[in-house]
């Protein structure tokens, strides 16, 4: 393959269409689910799209826990309000009606969505050699979120929405507690899985001469298109 050169001439991006781009411009983050159940089918697609995401080694991390139980999702959303309540309380810096808010603000997609989906990474892969899990724990932090990237693609694919909540990596205990997860498991996001109730505007898109550098930091990569 020949060497990227640099040209005066800005170079001109062409995308070549496809199902696949379609999804990655058309997927939106979803707040609003309409009240509406989710076919067991359409769940089952969407979490075997994540177990088919690439991993660091292979080792496939990732252990989700599909919450459909009303009662369990009541649960777990209490229990996390109420701990990143008490913990905005805790520096002091604010009153308990804005702890609330701030605390619901977090988890806003959550109570709303019929079906949650509790990322988790777990180090049981490793076996013994429990050095591993600290010097390779952010690969299998990396190696979940593409897991969870798949389920979203695949939510768009079969006609659902989803949000991507990172609020477990705020109150792990919280979410620990509830769901009995094990301590050598870590909860990493919950995804907020249901028919959208609402279309957004895409958001705003850096270019790609904004975040892409060739050969070099900060060297500019001029596209245009």
């Amino acid at each position: 393959m020949e060497r990227l050169k640099r040209s005066s001439t800005p170079l001109r991006m062409v995308i070549h269409v496809s199902a696949l781009q379609d999804a990655l411009r058309q997927r939106r983050s979803i707040r609003r689910f309409r009240d509406q159940p989710v076919p067991e089918s359409l769940l089952l697609q969407v979490l075997d799209a994540g177990r088919w995401a690439p991993s660091a080694g292979n080792i496939q991390p990732w252990r989700m826990i599909l919450v459909s139980d009303p009662k369990v999702r009541a649960e777990l959303l209490e229990a996390m309000t109420d701990y990143l309540k008490e913990e905005a309380l805790s520096t002091g810096a604010t009153e308990e009606e804005e702890a609330e808010e701030t605390a619901r603000a977090a988890l806003e997609p959550l109570p709303r969505a019929p079906v949650l989906v509790v990322a988790c990474m777990t180090k049981e892969i490793f076996g013994d050699r429990s050095e591993r899990w600290l010097s390779e724990h952010a690969m299998g932090v990396q190696s979940v979120a593409a897991a969870v990237q798949n389920m979203l693609l695949a939510a768009h694919d079969v006609g659902l929405g989803g949000c991507w909540c990172s609020a477990p990596l705020l109150c792990p205990t919280a979410v620990r507690r509830v769901l009995g997860i094990p301590q050598g498991v870590e909860p990493q996001a919950i995804i907020a899985l249901g028919y959208p109730d609402e279309e957004p505007e895409p958001p705003r898109r850096r270019s790609l001469s904004e975040a892409v550098y060739l050969n070099r930091w900060r060297n500019e990569y001029s596209v245009a298109g």
